[in-house]
């Protein structure tokens, strides 16, 4: 995460393994600055991704480590702004995660309706979040499924944007997931468990597409 005004009002707290020089930072500035929008939090940054900035990748290993270093800091809401295939090692890291009283929030994936299910948010326990538009219509790459919970906004979402140390307009289910991550915290700041802020997320979600659950926008629009 770069420094940004953004997150003025925002503690960062760096994981040491993933601060790596000329590691990409636009993408985790802008999810940063998502969730420091819903009021003064303590955000734990675990960057993942290993390479050149302009080419980045990553591996199980790399994710399951920044993963575990959340956990031993006990860190109530994990977001997750990634996607990809299943990985058994990360399954059991995030049901671990789940089973310890942890809520974890993470994107529904980019592959198009008709991609498969996209991990960790297909995880059972896990809330995957799709993303829309100012009109409340679904994000057209955005996976789709029965793992879906909810949707929030993540087209032309504006966030801060690392390189021009301005705002930017960024589109993706990597930017609806923190905002829902951002509601979540709040709620779990209140003292409330992961069982009972997940629904009341639900409780607050705007049915959309077919009447009652779908595998389009879940539940519905959290705003």
């Amino acid at each position: 995460i770069a420094q940004h005004r953004a997150l003025n009002g925002a503690q960062i707290v760096p994981w040491k393994s993933g601060v790596l020089p000329g590691a990409p930072v636009e993408h985790g500035t802008a999810v940063a600055s998502i969730v420091a929008g819903h009021g003064k939090a303590t955000i734990y940054s675990a960057n993942i991704f290993r390479g050149p900035a302009e080419r980045p990748f990553t591996s199980a290993d790399t994710i399951a480590g920044a993963l575990e270093w959340m956990l031993e800091r006990d860190i109530p809401t994990i977001n997750l702004s990634l996607a990809g295939p299943r990985n058994a090692i990360l399954d059991r890291l995030v049901r671990d995660a789940l089973a310890k009283g942890r809520s974890i929030v993470a994107a529904a994936g980019n592959g198009g309706p008709s991609a498969p299910p996209a991990y960790p948010a297909a995880v059972p326990g896990v809330i995957a979040v799709t993303a829309v538009d100012q009109n409340l219509h679904v994000y057209r790459y955005a996976n789709r499924g029965r793992y879906i919970t909810v949707a929030a906004r993540g087209v032309d979402v504006v966030a801060a944007h690392s390189r021009a140390g301005g705002m930017a307009r960024f589109t993706g289910t990597s930017f609806a997931a923190p905002h829902i991550a951002g509601w979540i915290a709040q709620c779990r700041a209140g003292g409330s468990s992961a069982g009972a802020c997940r629904d009341r997320l639900r409780g607050a979600a705007k049915d959309l597409g077919q009447a009652g659950f779908d595998d389009v926008y879940g539940f519905g629009f959290v705003p």
